[in-house]
């Protein structure tokens, strides 16, 4: 993208201080994500980022983001539902941030997710999830490369201001 002029969006947003939640091996059924997500907001537990697929085998496997103070309690809470809702694993990462590109209409222009993992990709920045939405294109990193992420990004966007 060098020497090319930088795609205007509205701005960045980053999220330091996270911990990432992998839960792997859900009975892919409704009712199983409401159960987990509902115990954590009936805990106060604030939920950032959620990213789900479902494998070959027809298991879903959520990630999801939480404030790296927490994430033992998360931890705890999603031991108590291992039975009742039968999913495999729990992983937790707890060195993570989001990193986010927003902007008005980024659904109906073309190149704003390549140009945003390119930029994170020339700065050797590692992808560990993807969400996005139709304003919003946002990436989970390492904690450590958040900083790296944010210059990055600004090389290959024109942010206001």
């Amino acid at each position: 993208m060098s020497g090319t002029q930088r795609i205007p969006i509205g701005g960045i947003l980053k999220s330091p201080g996270l911990s990432a939640i992998r839960v792997m091996g859900i009975p892919d059924r409704p009712g199983v994500a409401s159960r987990i997500f509902r115990a954590l907001g009936r805990a106060g537990i604030n939920v950032e980022l959620i990213a789900h697929s479902v494998d070959e085998r027809g298991c879903s496997h959520i990630t999801f983001c939480v404030e790296r103070a927490r994430v033992e309690e998360t931890l705890t809470l999603l031991e108590t539902y291992r039975q009742e809702v039968g999913f495999f694993e729990i992983k937790a990462l707890r060195e993570v941030a989001l990193v986010s590109v927003f902007g008005a209409h980024f659904r109906e222009r073309h190149g704003i997710a390549g140009a945003f993992f390119y930029a994170l990709a020339e700065a050797g920045i590692n992808i560990l999830d993807i969400s996005t939405s139709v304003s919003t294109c946002t990436c989970l990193i390492s904690q450590f490369e958040l900083d790296g992420a944010v210059r990055a990004l600004e090389k290959v966007f024109q942010v206001p201001g």
